[in-house]
Order: C-alpha cells, then structure tokens, then sequence
C-alpha cells in the first residue's frame, strides 16, 4: 500500500516517531509567529524592497495543552475542558478544536485579501498558542432610542497554528464556520477520575505548510462592535503558523497512552450536506 507525505507524517507523529529536530510544540510556534508575522503596509520601511523570505519552521506541529475544569480555564488556551458527573461516575472532555471563524486575510503589506462577499474571503481555522488580552475606555455610545451606554474596547491579539480553507476531511470539518465539536465520555470511578483530571492532555498534530511560495504566517482581523446590552468593542487580531492539521488526540500524560484521537475524514465517511 502506498502512503502519501500527509499519511507519512501523520503515521510518524501519531506512533511518536517524529525526532525532536522536526517537531516543534506551543513555544516554537509562538516564538516563530511573534518574529515573522507580517507588517502592515504603514510598517514597510522601504515600499519598494522586496521582503526578506521567513526562515523555514519546523516540518511537524504538536502542540500539547492540559485539559483545565470546565469553567476554570485560568487563561489556558485548550479548546477542550474536562467536567465530571458525580451521580453517574462518567467523566466527559469536550470543546471545539477550532476557535477561529472567517478572517479576513492581509498580505504583507497589510493589504486586504478577498474583499467582497465573506464567503469568499480566506478561512484560518486553527488553535491558539497565546492570547493577550487588554482594555480601554471607548466613550460613550448611544442606540437609536437615546440610550446611552459606556463602552469599552477590549482587543485580543491571537497567535497559533491554523489551515488554511480546511477541507471537508479536515478533523476540524471546515465547512462548519464555528469549527467542530468534540465530545467524549467514558465511565470512571471519582478518584480515578480526580487523578487523571490532572494529567489529561489535548495534543495537535499536524504539519506546516506555506499558504503562499515563502509566506508561512497569515494574520486576519476580526471585529465585533458594542450594543447597549453588550457595551463590548472587541477587535481580534490572529496571526497563524499555516499547515494541515492531521488530527487531534486526548492523552494521559502519566504513561502517554492515546485515550481518543480524531484524525482527518476519508472521502466514503464525510458528512453530506
């Protein structure tokens, strides 16, 4: 049977076969998109050189995030959190692997790519390496019936690992703008449920992949404005490391054991619309 490169590499990553050289986790990630993200055009220095070329990241992604409580995440950027049900002894991991909807991609001079219908813009469904998080008074805002509201301004800059436009075989399902659900359950008695809530891990795994020849990180924006109710402007600026995610795997990080893994869907087994 022959194996295409993505098998290969997904075989070598999920055996854990893949060396340390050509693996890099959350740290080489954030590092890399931080250094080589791209300037807006008003930070080109000289408008008429061409760019210098980012250095070629490492060829496998595994990102690895403990699993918090649901609803005490503590700023840790795993889409999945852990709760436990004590009256029925089953414990259930669950989130959404993508935490990125439609951005609208810029090159790098900060020009904006696929204007027009949202639909056509460029997708970046990914999982973050880091956040940061800050506030600023934005005024005062008022609705068309005279109410007024406080406003403020929270921006969020975002860094991570993400495909570009997945496909229907993507682990992800791309065709769902919110990014897919996933669940899973299994029976457990509550102290051996307490111990493994502390050594659960979400690992991803996939491969990087230049989204343009020499272009390896692709930043969006994403805005969200105020309303009365909800007094929030909240602007998202993400920037990824781009590749193919092969798939994603729940572990316990005591004896390194696989408890579920989600990799990408062969054609006979994708939904159907």
């Amino acid at each position: 049977m022959k194996l295409t490169i993505a098998a290969v590499a997904v075989s070598m990553l999920f055996a854990g076969s893949a060396t340390a050289q050509e693996t890099w986790g959350i740290d080489e990630v954030d590092a890399y998109v931080k250094a080589n993200r791209p300037k807006a055009a008003s930070q080109v220095e000289d408008p008429f050189a061409v760019p210098a070329a980012a250095p070629t990241p490492g060829q496998y992604v595994v990102m690895r995030h403990s699993v918090p409580m649901t609803g005490r995440s503590n700023g840790s950027t795993s889409p999945v959190t852990w709760k436990y049900d004590p009256a029925a002894q089953t414990m259930t991991v669950e989130g959404y692997a993508s935490l990125t909807g439609t951005l609208l991609s810029l090159d790098f001079q900060g020009q904006p790519a696929g204007q027009g219908n949202i639909l056509e813009r460029p997708r970046i469904h990914g999982v973050s390496t880091s956040e940061d998080r800050s506030e600023a008074d934005a005024g005062t805002g008022q609705n068309a019936y005279g109410a007024q509201v406080k406003m403020t301004r929270e921006t969020i800059i975002r860094r991570g690992f993400g495909e570009m436009n997945p496909g229907m075989d993507s682990p992800i399902q791309g065709n769902d703008v919110g990014g897919h659900k996933f669940s899973h359950t299994w029976a457990m008695a509550p102290e051996e449920a307490r111990a493994l809530s502390e050594h659960l891990v979400w690992e991803v795994v996939g491969e990087t992949k230049q989204w343009a020849p020499g272009k390896w990180v692709i930043c969006g924006t994403d805005y969200s404005g105020a309303t009365v109710r909800n007094p929030i402007i909240r602007v998202t600026d993400a920037c990824y490391l781009t590749g193919v995610l092969q798939g994603f795997r729940l572990v316990d990080s005591r004896d390194g054991s696989v408890l579920r893994q989600w990799g990408r869907t062969p054609a006979n087994q994708r939904r159907r619309y």
